[in-house]
């Protein structure tokens, strides 16, 4: 859990009211961030807010970008798609925290994952944000597109990264490609 200072060094109490989730739609990362956020809301009786950040053509990246570049029709077409997915995915999420005795939300939204979690996070004045992490870090981190090193390094809420279980990763990767 990550903790920042106050401006003025003062240390406030800590009230767990809004728990914001930010989800990339993986059953390995949302399966290690939900549960835990789930716990915590149930235990503090606090709100989820799951939301879900699907790309626009400009803030796509690497081989993405280009294609994006050739075909930018195709590109926006399924662009779409991924924003109906993420309502429907989304929605599911919802009905599991309300099945596990959670009340909570959902907000599908377009651009950078980093930047838009972390305005959306101020803009709710949410009291923890939290994430799935690989705990990568430097290079690693910025070679593989990291999200949570970017939103750890600018926000100004308190964040919860759960480290996601290699041994599980391998596994959902044999599973859905079992399924292709």
């Amino acid at each position: 859990m990550l903790v920042f200072p106050e401006n003025d060094e003062r240390i406030t109490p800590f009230k767990l009211q809004r728990i914001l989730v930010p989800l990339d739609g993986s059953p390995v990362h949302d399966g290690a961030a939900l549960p835990a956020a789930i716990t915590l809301a149930r235990t503090f009786n606090a709100l989820i807010r799951l939301v879900l950040v699907v790309p626009t053509p400009a803030t796509l990246s690497g081989q993405e970008a280009a294609s994006s570049l050739l075909l930018p029709m195709t590109t926006k077409a399924i662009l779409d798609l991924a924003r109906e997915e993420a309502e429907g995915y989304l929605q599911r999420m919802v009905a599991q925290c309300r099945a596990d005795g959670v009340t909570a939300t959902s907000e599908v939204l377009r651009g950078d994952a980093a930047p838009v979690v972390r305005d959306l996070a101020d803009r709710m004045n949410v009291d923890l944000v939290v994430l799935a992490s690989h705990g990568r870090r430097g290079l690693d981190a910025l070679l593989s597109g990291s999200v949570a090193p970017r939103i750890a390094g600018s926000a100004n809420c308190p964040l919860l990264l759960v480290r996601v279980d290699a041994a599980h990763e391998g596994k959902a990767g044999e599973s859905s490609r079992e399924k292709s």
